[in-house]
């Protein structure tokens, strides 16, 4: 076992007590790891001894792997996206390297995205894995990485923000570079858009899937619709989701 000491990470500042983790890599303190599908922690600690774990060794998880750094600069903040964890989306599509665009099947759709000015340019320059494996499936993991304004050489200033997504089918990383003279924002933007649908369902009084005669349970804090006529019959549905097929459950 190659053990480490790991803090976890919240608002990107390492908080509470250091937990014993095995590595399948080799890191070093002050790494960044992944420690599980939504948490993230910084090594504190390398080379702990096995005796420290021999009462609980056949319980020492394992991290998931490194968060490189050090090629994008410093971590400058780590967000997790609550607005995308736990939801199914049909279709998740990277619309001309300008927006990532998440769609559920009321059609409401969560957008990444940049609102261009005149002198700096925000775009995803790279996807790690196929983001067909964040459809039809709930989000298990939706984070988001900012990295330090960094200078290249060729702009006075830029910024790397990775998001990091996952479900049950897979991992996929999603990298934007933005670039600017340094006087305008290189961040990527975040909007909802509530479809005609959901936004007309919304303004009834609890007409949405926690509250449908549909929305059964599947396990665990885990539930899907089940009317044979609804776009989202079949797949994960939250508290919150809605459709035009709702039915008033009874008590």
């Amino acid at each position: 076992m190659n053990l480490i000491k790991v803090r976890f990470l919240k608002d990107s500042q390492p908080t509470g007590k250091s937990y014993t983790y095995d590595s399948p890599i080799v890191v070093k303190p002050g790494d960044i790891v992944q420690i599980n599908s939504t948490a993230t922690g910084v090594v504190v600690e390398v080379g702990v001894p096995e005796e420290e774990v021999a009462a609980f060794a056949d319980k020492v998880k394992s991290i998931k792997g490194l968060i490189e750094v050090s090629q994008y600069g410093a971590v400058e903040s780590v967000i997790i996206l609550n607005d995308i964890i736990g939801k199914t989306f049909i279709k998740v599509e990277n619309i001309n390297n300008e927006e990532l665009v998440f769609t559920r099947s009321d059609g409401a759709r969560c957008i990444f995205y940049h609102e261009q000015d005149c002198c700096e340019s925000v775009m995803i320059e790279d996807i790690c894995g196929d983001l067909s494996v964040l459809e039809n499936s709930p989000i298990t993991m939706a984070e988001e990485i900012c990295h330090e304004n960094m200078d290249d050489g060729c702009c006075e200033s830029q910024t790397y923000t990775f998001y990091k997504f996952a479900t049950l089918k897979g991992y996929v990383t999603v990298r934007w570079r933005g670039s600017s003279n340094g006087y305008y924002s290189e961040n990527v933007d975040f909007k909802i858009e509530e479809s005609e649908v959901s936004a007309n369902v919304s303004a009834t009084t609890n007409q949405c899937c926690g509250t449908c005669a549909y929305h059964v349970p599947m396990a665990a804090d885990e539930f899907s619709c089940d009317k044979e006529d609804s776009e989202g019959y079949g797949l994960s549905t939250t508290y919150d989701d809605c459709c035009d097929e709702y039915k008033e459950r009874e008590e």
